[in-house]
């Protein structure tokens, strides 16, 4: 998942076989993970859990970036990012079962990445942002235009498809940075994207949108 790995990091696919929440003794929020992966079972600590889930569906398929780190005299193994492997069009909210409509990954420039990102909306834990969500991607005028244009003119993303696959990045590195709520993260990922939208002048383009300079 991440290019940038130290030589100690290694990156497993593997399945959540438990998942319980607890608070070290300072009282930050932690989730220790029980990983069955490569054929092995192993315990690891995701930290940084104050943004992001608060606790992965048992028999979740994930990919997780992993290091060992000293804790109490013990190596354990440390989480650095994880994200669903399986990338199923039918996903379990509050609601009920959603399903991805056919249409949107065959007419997106970067099909897996609208695959990934409905992933994502299964680990929202707010039903009123998981519908919010999955309106918006099930809605023509909204989710076409997300998933084939560019993020910007001239700066990060300026790529057909550019703003769906930055919003996919914001969706999993947002949860890794310190001080960030739970609820920020959740908004973070719902209306991203539905707000960088709502930017997007007409006509300038083949499209019949452009992006506004950012």
């Amino acid at each position: 998942m991440n290019g940038a790995l130290g030589p100690e990091t290694m990156t497993l696919v593997g399945r959540i076989m438990a998942c319980q929440r607890a608070k070290t003794r300072f009282g930050d929020p932690y989730l220790r993970l029980t990983l069955a992966a490569e054929g092995q079972v192993s315990t690891a600590y995701l930290w940084r859990t104050r943004a992001g889930p608060q606790r992965y569906p048992v028999g979740l398929e994930v990919i997780a970036d992993v290091c060992y780190r000293p804790w109490k005299g013990m190596r354990v193994l440390e989480v650095l990012a994880l994200a669903p492997a399986r990338l199923d069009r039918r996903i379990r909210l509050a609601g009920g079962t959603a399903v991805l409509p056919e249409w949107l990954p065959r007419l997106a420039p970067v099909p897996r990445a609208v695959h990934r990102l409905w992933a994502q909306l299964g680990l929202l834990g707010t039903p009123v942002l998981q519908t919010f969500a999955q309106r918006v991607l099930h809605d023509p005028a909204i989710a076409v235009p997300f998933a084939t244009l560019p993020a910007s003119r001239a700066h990060h993303h300026a790529r057909p498809g550019g703003l769906l696959t930055h919003s996919l990045e914001c969706a999993i590195q947002v949860p890794w940075f310190e001080g960030l709520s739970r609820a920020e993260w959740e908004v973070a990922v719902s209306r991203h994207s539905t707000m960088t939208s709502a930017r997007y002048d007409r006509p300038a383009s083949a499209s019949g949108l452009a992006p506004r300079p950012c």
